[in-house]
């Protein structure tokens, strides 16, 4: 019956969010509900519960989410994107321009969302594309490889933060780890999707590209003047620095000491790196352009709060259901691969629903308990959610459309694009996770 009522749970936030169009987070505090009522839980327990999951994961991440989200709008605001663009096709030429969009991607997609990353930096693909005449297949797949990489696999966007939370990682391994992963996959990636598919003529602008929505195309906006690149990297490379400054002093050490350990926290860290970001933006543009990036940035953190603290009620119901046990046993039982059940797992979700985050916490908050006890690292069990999370986004999934129509691709175009190459890093990222669970099990 705990089989049982899991199963309903999933087809419930599935039914919601596809069929019905629910919102994300009701969706998965109703889903936490049935499943806190069906499984014996009790009425009072079931809302305890799931008040409490909430509570603890914004105290958990809450803060951080806020303050990188802050720092993303603000940057992106004062032309700080593009500077960094700009300066990746400096170091590489026209000639591996590919690489630097897909870096430039790789790097703002740290602390900002993927959507916000695409629509900045899609003109620069397309002006790209027309300028080396290397075709916008290559580009837009160069630049969906480069943000998505990050946005699912590095802290602190809304998901793999949320994962770390949910299983106890410390956000400097999680940091380091995805970076790692990350980037392997985004290096490997290009290349196998310009051999195996480009190469293979898989993109035809004739038909993948639509001709007649030149008047849909996203134009680069104006700035009087761009801030430097080491400035514009700044924000992002402070609160990175200062999060593995405290998991390395703690390695090394064995203990942190008061001010690493004050700074070196993610909220400091993010609150330091939204502050950086604020003072580079007012010397750069209009005060009224800063406080407007600051009210979206606000706007946005509501909704990702909300479904990330959904997805942390969930996650409580689901550990006070017994469902860990059952499947503890099952795992052991038939001697099932814990990351590649995972990785199923959020693949499934990915599919059905469409978003990433929405898959990794799922499957990382079913996962948890499985794993206490066994001779495995959780981060390889976060991995595993959050590479399967990212496979082949689809019709279903804001990604898909908005990387399409940024593009002015057709639907297939965004298939050839889009899917396939999220597809790509999923897969490269299930072997990599694999490989790091073999050598350092223990991590």
């Amino acid at each position: 019956m705990v089989l049982f009522n899991l199963l309903i749970t999933i087809l419930l936030i599935l039914f919601l969010i596809v069929k019905l169009r629910f919102n994300p987070a009701m969706s998965l505090i109703l889903a936490a509900m049935y499943m806190g009522i069906a499984s014996g839980i009790g009425l009072a327990e079931t809302v305890s519960t799931i008040s409490s999951g909430f509570g603890s994961m914004m105290t958990s991440i809450g803060l951080s989410i806020g303050f990188g989200i802050m720092l993303g709008q603000v940057l992106a605001a004062c032309g700080g994107i593009h500077s960094i663009a700009n300066a990746m096709l400096r170091v590489f030429g026209k000639e591996k321009s590919p690489i630097a969009t897909g870096l430039t991607g790789f790097i703002a997609s740290i602390p900002v969302f993927y959507d916000v990353v695409y629509v900045i930096i899609v003109p620069l693909a397309k002006g790209m594309a027309r300028v080396t005449g290397m075709g916008l297949g290559i580009f837009v797949g160069a630049l969906v490889a480069g943000a998505a990489c990050t946005h699912c696999f590095v802290p602190p966007t809304p998901g793999p933060l949320a994962v770390a939370a949910l299983l106890g990682i410390d956000i400097g391994k999680m940091i380091g780890v995805g970076l790692i992963i990350g980037a392997i996959a985004f290096f490997c990636a290009l290349p196998l999707y310009k051999k195996f598919f480009l190469n293979r003529g898989w993109f035809n602008p004739e038909t993948d590209i639509d001709h007649s929505a030149e008047a849909l195309e996203v134009k680069d906006q104006e700035f009087t003047k761009l801030p430097s690149f080491g400035a514009s990297i700044f924000p992002i490379v402070l609160p990175v620095f200062l999060i593995l400054i405290g998991t390395v002093t703690n390695t090394i050490m064995g203990s942190v000491p008061p001010i690493i350990a004050f700074l070196s926290d993610k909220v400091v860290a993010l609150l330091l790196g939204a502050i950086a970001a604020f003072l580079l933006a007012v010397q750069t543009i209009p005060r009224d352009r800063v406080e407007a990036a600051l009210t979206s940035a606000m706007s946005a953190s509501g909704l990702v709060l909300l479904i990330t603290g959904a997805g942390g009620s969930l996650a409580a119901v689901l550990g006070a259901s017994g469902i860990g046990d059952f499947l503890a046993n099952v795992v052991t039982q038939y001697h099932i691969n814990v990351v590649l059940l995972t990785w199923l797992t959020a693949v499934v979700i990915r599919l059905a629903q469409g978003s990433g985050t929405v898959a990794m916490m799922t499957a990382a908050g079913l996962m948890a308990p499985v794993v206490v006890g066994m001779d495995i690292s959780m981060v390889w069990v976060a991995f595993a959610a959050a590479t399967g999370a990212v496979f082949c986004g689809h019709v279903n999934d804001s990604g898909f459309w908005i990387s399409a129509k940024m593009a002015n691709l057709t639907t297939m175009g965004g298939f050839k694009t889009y899917t396939t190459m999220t597809g790509i890093i999923a897969v490269l990222g299930l072997v990599l996770t694999f490989v790091g669970s073999l050598l350092l099990p223990t991590l």
